[in-house]
């Protein structure tokens, strides 16, 4: 199995961060109306998503792209399970929480959020194919849409993998083949929506997207790399366009920013810089599925017993706590879920997989 590059982790908490950043920020901002200039970058926290599909793809096809030159049943099956095991128990568990969550509120008469929490969108989101309908509407524990997407786009990935192995096989091909579905992603992230399917579309250009950087590393001869501080610029690149007053071209940049970042940082690996590799970092991305897994299951809960909104008029020191009170409770969520689910459960499928 090819060596983790510990950046690509890195990277994982990061985004995981600005997704939580963007659950959070109406609260963030009645507490603290000056953050304001933050907005534009905070509100395109949903564009996370999309990289992490392109990050997905990447670190799969550096991982399974030799062992999928030829398809076998067995090589297929392994490569789903190891796939259900790393993404389902906190599925399941978190899917399990919101169930016992929306009983409780029942009960206290209370409203958890605007997600719909029907019987039929529980059966689908079990099966994890709760976007693989026309008109989907996020519904119990919502950021489990990306996975389901996800799933989507793993179910493709071992005959897409057979196919480019042998079509992709000069470097100007995959990049080409990378560049156009990176147009693709952002065709789809601006002009998609109105259109059924749009969660189960946007998977394919971005999670390949990823796939093909890889591709076109491995057909590379040239051993030059970029810049030390190339992950750096894309970062710079991705602040401008948040800022951008078109939001078409905004998008562009962002989109074009992440996968540029991506790519840098996988080509540059243990060379680029240091903060990629300070161990908070890392472990921030070590955990970062289960953060973006559980942090909605403390907003349901802290939204109720502390909303932001009744401590506008508070003193600053009130305020702070109350920030900190919501960042103890997204840790404990991510952490219970982190240290009592994902790694133990992780451990026992991979073994009984392998």
């Amino acid at each position: 199995m090819p060596r983790e590059i510990t950046s690509l982790t890195s990277l994982r908490g990061v985004l995981a961060g600005w997704v939580v950043a963007y659950h959070f920020w109406n609260d963030a901002l009645r507490l603290f109306p000056a953050l304001d200039g933050l907005s534009p970058v905070v509100a395109r926290g949903h564009l996370a998503v999309p990289a992490f599909f392109v990050l997905s793809g990447f670190v799969l096809a550096y991982n399974y792209t030799e062992s999928f030159r030829t398809l076998t049943l067995r090589g297929v099956g392994r490569f789903l399970g190891l796939r259900l095991a790393r993404v389902y128990p906190v599925h399941l568990v978190t899917l399990l929480a919101v169930l016992a969550m929306v009983g409780v509120a029942d009960r206290l008469g209370y409203r958890l959020t605007d997600a719909g929490y029907s019987a039929p969108d529980f059966a689908r989101n079990l099966l994890l194919v709760q976007t693989w309908k026309p008109d989907f509407q996020l519904t119990w524990n919502y950021p489990s849409w990306s996975v389901s997407s996800e799933w989507f786009a793993y179910l493709l990935f071992p005959a897409s993998v057979a196919v480019a192995t042998r079509t992709l096989t000069t470097a100007r091909r995959a990049a080409a083949f990378g560049l156009a579905l990176l147009v693709a992603s952002v065709a789809v992230l601006e002009c998609w929506r109105p259109w059924p399917f749009f969660e189960l579309v946007l998977v394919v250009p971005t999670f390949f997207t990823g796939a093909a950087i890889w591709w076109t590393f491995r057909a590379t001869t040239s051993g030059r790399r970029p810049p030390r501080v190339a992950p750096e610029l894309c970062a710079a690149a991705v602040a401008v366009g948040c800022y951008l007053p078109v939001p078409e071209l905004g998008t562009a940049a962002i989109v074009t920013g992440m996968v540029a970042g991506i790519a840098a940082l996988a080509r540059l690996g243990p060379d680029c810089h240091r903060a990629w590799g300070v161990r908070p970092v890392v472990f921030l991305g070590e955990v970062s599925y289960s953060l973006y897994m559980s942090h909605t299951l403390a907003q349901k809960v802290l939204s109720k017993l502390l909303p932001a909104g009744r401590f506008e008029s508070s003193p600053p020191a009130l305020k702070v706590a109350v920030v900190a009170v919501y960042a103890a409770g997204i840790a404990l969520a991510c952490l219970a879920t982190y240290f009592l689910v994902e790694r133990p459960a992780r451990r026992v499928l991979r073994r009984a997989v392998c």
